[in-house]
């Protein structure tokens, strides 16, 4: 069972946050929905949110086997000093913001996304920060984008 918090949620520096996002295995989100048991919508197959009564929505990109959020997964847990957060813990694994980066730099380009601009100046700010991506994340960057 294996999840990741990735977005503003990971990111506590930058910008107020609206909901929770995850990488996690199929198994990780079947026992968060479980638990839950809240209205679920089906964006497509790798993508799925929670919605409880009270909190935030949970966004969960579900990291099918062989695909770019397993991989990550995998960098992380090989490479936990550079790819979690200095205040993350067994149970909940944070990105760092070097993955954060990453993870941004990733979907740049996609076009008509209603997120550019939220994109451009998260990217900006870990930037402005000294943020970089992490050497272990440059192969996976290539394959993700």
């Amino acid at each position: 069972m294996r999840q990741l918090l990735i977005g503003s949620r990971a990111n506590t520096t930058h910008r107020h946050n609206s909901d929770c996002d995850y990488i996690a295995d199929l198994e990780a989100y079947n026992a968060i929905a479980r638990g839950l048991k809240c209205p679920t919508v089906f964006h497509d197959k790798s993508h799925i949110s929670l919605h409880p009564a009270r909190g935030c929505i949970l966004d969960f990109e579900l990291a099918w086997p062989d695909s770019t959020g397993e991989a990550l997964l995998d960098l992380c847990e090989k490479n936990p000093c550079k790819c979690y957060a200095s205040y993350a813990t067994d149970w909940n694994p944070i990105a760092s913001e070097g993955v954060l980066l990453a993870l941004k730099l990733s979907h740049r380009f996609k076009k008509n996304s209603p997120h550019f601009e939220k994109t451009r100046n998260d990217i900006l700010a870990l930037r402005a920060k000294g943020i970089v991506v992490p050497e272990c994340l440059a192969d996976w960057l290539k394959r993700r984008t």
